[in-house]
């Protein structure tokens, strides 16, 4: 709707007078465009933070009953401080999946096919091109994180290490 208005503006032979329907007409759609989108993105927001809170309440509710099942000799074995902090870690590291997920994997995905859509209808060499630059780009970051995730394993080992096993 940019370039239509741009269009309109710069090539009209017009009157100014009889442009300000169609501009008007193209303002309202961007208008109501942005406003959709934050809608939707706000209530997406939303549905995120109530799943993530509902599986978080779950997930401590069930290390905590586990942990309830455990004899006394393995309180007495264990620094119950790690129990807790594992605890945590266990709880906090599903948010951070379903974070990863949403942020690394899905909305870029929406973000490529939307873009990949608009390219293809507009000028479908471009969008092969778009493509192709596409599959490149994360075969590199696919091999680059293979090389990061080692160190990523080794700190949470680490980590392991000084706050105790369950």
């Amino acid at each position: 709707f940019y370039k239509k208005i741009i269009d309109l503006i710069s090539t009209s032979t017009l009157n100014k007078s009889l442009l300000t329907a169609p501009l008007l007409k193209y303002v309202a759609i961007i208008a109501v465009s942005f406003t959709l989108a934050n809608i939707f993105m706000r209530w997406g927001q939303y549905l995120v933070t109530r799943f993530q809170s509902n599986v978080m309440k779950n997930l401590i509710d069930l290390t905590f009953t586990k942990l309830q099942n455990h004899s006394y000799s393995f309180f007495a074995d264990s620094f119950s401080g790690s129990l807790v902090n594992k605890s945590k870690k266990f709880v906090k590291s599903s948010e951070t999946m379903h974070d990863i997920i949403l942020d690394n994997f899905w909305q870029p995905f929406i973000a490529f096919v939307s873009i990949f859509i608009v390219f293809f209808i507009q000028s479908p060499p471009i969008a092969l091109i778009f493509l192709v630059v596409y599959f490149l780009y994360s075969i590199i970051i696919i091999l680059m994180s293979r090389k990061t995730i080692k160190a990523y394993v080794d700190k949470a080992n680490a980590d392991s290490r000084v706050t105790g096993y369950i």
